[in-house]
């Protein structure tokens, strides 16, 4: 009988003594579906353009092993831009919260994550210049 009980409180404190301790891959904890919920071009001269409100995205799907694939979508905005429907694939590095791609003739270089919203950030963007300022949501696809 002394084992049952032994037994039965090493189960305890085995099950209820480590959960506080999970340690987790972030790899596995970034990897999803984002989508842009902000894109915009500050603009070198002019005005800001909001490429998202003109139907434009991003899309990143980050896998676990550190492959991504992307795809941009910007339309016709006249003065600014002609229509871009682009795909991309290629490998990402995460160190802390900054995301590094690799990818040929991707424009993003790395974003920075922000693991609490579940969101990825453009790092720094300058008022006026050539970066874009983008914001990407994680969704999740689930059967409907």
């Amino acid at each position: 009988m002394n084992y049952f009980k032994i037994f039965i409180l090493f189960l305890l404190i085995s099950l209820t003594g480590c959960k506080n301790n999970i340690i987790t891959d972030p790899y596995e904890e970034i990897s999803g579906n984002y989508k842009s919920t902000i894109f915009t071009e500050p603009g070198a001269n002019d005005a800001p353009v909001d490429i998202q409100a003109a139907g434009g995205y991003l899309m990143i799907t980050l896998d676990n092993s550190a492959d991504f694939t992307a795809e941009l979508y910007i339309p016709t905005i006249t003065g600014y831009y002609n229509e871009v429907h682009n795909f991309y694939k290629g490998v990402y590095t995460l160190k802390d919260s900054l995301i590094k791609f690799s990818a040929v003739g991707f424009f993003v270089n790395e974003l920075k994550w922000d693991r609490e919203n579940d969101e990825l950030k453009s790092v720094e963007v300058p008022p006026r210049g050539d970066a874009f300022n983008i914001v990407l949501h994680k969704y999740f696809q689930g059967l409907l």
